[in-house]
Parts: C-alpha cells; sequence; structure tokens
C-alpha cells in the first residue's frame, strides 16, 4: 500500500473542501486539512498569535518544519512534508518490518501535524547526530564543516551573492538557518514594505519560512529558516523510511534556502537601506 493510501486510511474524512481532516469533530474550523501531492505532504489547520506577534517574529523560536501564512483576514499553520517517491510511492504489498515502519512514521507525521504547542520538541524526541547530519548532506553532495559552537556550516553559491548556511543541532532542536538582512533600523514604509515581501515569500513556498527577530536595540534582522524539529528519528533500531525522509527534508531545505537567497538577499537589504525611500513609496 502506497504511504499516501495509509494516510487516508488512518481514520481521516472528507472535509467539505475535498481536502482530507484529520480531527473529526463538530467544527470544521478546528480541524487539521491534509492534502496529499506528489511526492509530499501538506497539513492546514487555523491558527492564532498573542497580540504581540506577527507571523514573522513567532517563526523566529516556532519549532518544527511549520509556517504561518496570512488568509485573508485568518492565520494558518502550514506544515510541509517531503516525502519523496521511495516514501510516498511504494507499491506492491509490503513486507512485515516495513508496514510496521509504515504505521510508526504515520503516528509521529500526524501528532507532529497536530501539534497546537510550538515552543518545544514532541516528549522523548532526540536529534540525530551532527555526524548523522554531516553524512546524509555529503550524501548530496553538500560538504559542511563544524564551527566552535558545535553547528554545522555549509555555503551556497549563487552569481550574485553567497549564502552561509548555520544548521544548528541540539537537544531540542535541528534548524537550518540563513542570514538574509542584517540587523537594520526600520520605521514606517520600509517597515511595511520588508514585511509584505517576506510574508509573500512565505505564502508562496513550501518548506522554507522568513523569520524575523528584533535586538535589544531595537533593529530587525531577517533570516530563511527551515526547522526540522520533531522529525521522527529512531536512537535504537534503523529505519529505512526513516533516513529517507530526513534525506529528503534537508535536500529540500537546501533547496528552499538557495530559493531564499536568489530572490531575497539582495532585495530585503536594499528596501531597508533610508536611501532607497523612493522605492519604497512605490511599492507600499
Amino acid at each position: 500500500m502506497m504511504f499516501s493510501e495509509r494516510m487516508q486510511a488512518s481514520k481521516l474524512h472528507r472535509a467539505p473542501s475535498g481536502m482530507w481532516a484529520i480531527d473529526s469533530g463538530r467544527s470544521h474550523k478546528n480541524s487539521t486539512r491534509l492534502r496529499i501531492q506528489p511526492g509530499g505532504l501538506r497539513f492546514e489547520s487555523n491558527c492564532r498569535l498573542s497580540s504581540r506577534l506577527d507571523p514573522l517574529a513567532a517563526h523566529a523560536e516556532w519549532l518544527g518544519p511549520s509556517k504561518i501564512v496570512r488568509n485573508g483576514r485568518g492565520l494558518l499553520k502550514v506544515t510541509d512534508l517531503v516525502t519523496g517517491p521511495r516514501i510516498g510511492e511504494s507499491t506492491g504489498v509490503l513486507d512485515p518490518q516495513e508496514a510496521d515502519e509504515q504505521d510508526a512514521l504515520l503516528e509521529v507525521v500526524l501528532d507532529l501535524a497536530r501539534r497546537k504547542s510550538a515552543d518545544s520538541p514532541p516528549a522523548g524526541w532526540a536529534a540525530p547526530e551532527s555526524d548523522q547530519l554531516r553524512a546524509w548532506l555529503r550524501e548530496m553532495n553538500y560538504e559542511s564543516q563544524v564551527d566552535d559552537k558545535g553547528d554545522l556550516r555549509l555555503t551556497l553559491n549563487r552569481q550574485r551573492r553567497d549564502g552561509a548556511v548555520r544548521l544548528q543541532r541540539s537537544a531540542d532542536r535541528v534548524r537550518l538557518a540563513l542570514v538574509l538582512c542584517p540587523p537594520v533600523e526600520l520605521e514606517g514604509a520600509a517597515s511595511r514594505a520588508v514585511r509584505d515581501l517576506a510574508e509573500e515569500f512565505n505564502n508562496r513556498t513550501s518548506l522554507v519560512r522568513i523569520a524575523a527577530r528584533r535586538d535589544e536595540d531595537h533593529k530587525m534582522s531577517y533570516e530563511a529558516q527551515v526547522d526540522l524539529t520533531g522529525l521522527p528519528f529512531p536512537s535504537a533500531t534503523p529505519s529505512r523510511l526513516v533516513n529517507q525522509l530526513w534525506k529528503e527534508m534537508l535536500a529540500a531545505a537546501v533547496s528552499g534556502l538557495d530559493l531564499a537567497l536568489w530572490q531575497l538577499a539582495l532585495e530585503l537589504p536594499l528596501l531597508a537601506n533610508p536611501a532607497h525611500g523612493e522605492l519604497v513609496e512605490i511599492l507600499v
């Protein structure tokens, strides 16, 4: 049975939109909806944030492969999982071990998509070791180095600008991050233009998200992130499906950060520069 077919068979029901709803209940608005796409899965659910946060600020500490996008007047939490053809399109009769692996992976995936809190990893979660992450990256022809903090560093090469990606690995987090705009003072129209461009990117891309941070001097910085915290990783029993999921997600993460480097690494600092006020006024 295909992985997507097992998703459909796991207590899902058709929502009015034609998507699959995971949480059965009286209100479709409170359910987590599933889109089964070629090579991947997308989960969507309505989201609320504190009045003190906007989506870009919330992303800064949000754990997991999710992001928040605007949906009309509301907010939508979107979780993308890139399963790839080896997971998503396996056919034929599975042997008992592979069937058990798919069921276990399915349960973790569903729990990850249903999580309401994003400030801590799932209970009992363990991150892959740095050596394992480096090995997966090497399989995709990405060489990485370990810095003095124990994080991995790799470089994306673009004609206009190189991008330094930091892969943060700790007991409670695995995150790839690429700085797009260093700390800068933003006010008025410039702040709106940068925010609108970043949110537009979040709305039309998968997996990668733009996050904003405000430092103690009230300066804003922007980075592209892919957070893989919460993805299943068996510390004891190796799993071909889980290993493949991590490799597919890492490959998609690097591709997404490369897209952000190409589309935003020049544009965001340009809009943030006070010398380009006339351009900002045209955009907003």
